[in-house]
């Protein structure tokens, strides 16, 4: 984490992989970190880790939700499915319907709504 003030790095977080991507809950609280593997989330307070679900993430992007609930990750490279998960890393729901990768993913700010793209464009 890096802080805006100071421009200084406060803490890394400790993952093996190559993390794809983060995801930042709405009180601050919590943060998740998605690497080649596996979902971790943090307390953003003391950088510990307060849960790890392992083989879990194949890269890709995420959002949260608003309400900061329910997360949503998409697979990348040949996984074309969408996980929501809820804020203690069960997976809640698979969502189909892309016929490749699923490379990035947003949530309209009232929660409605889901949107996410694909690596060839379609």
């Amino acid at each position: 984490m890096a802080d805006t003030a100071t421009h200084t790095i406060e803490r890394t977080m400790n993952h093996v992989e190559t993390v794809f991507t983060v995801a930042i809950t709405p009180d601050n609280r919590y943060i998740f970190a998605g690497d080649g593997d596996d979902i971790v989330k943090s307390d953003r307070r003391t950088g510990e880790e307060v849960k790890r679900r392992e083989n879990a993430y194949f890269g890709g992007a995420w959002a949260l939700f608003t309400d900061g609930v329910i997360l949503v990750s998409c697979g990348y490279g040949s996984t074309s499915t969408l996980k929501v998960w809820n804020m203690d890393l069960e997976l809640e729901q698979l969502l189909h319907g892309h016929e490749e990768g699923v490379c990035g993913v947003a949530i309209f700010p009232n929660s409605m709504m889901i949107v996410s793209g694909v690596i060839l464009g379609r």
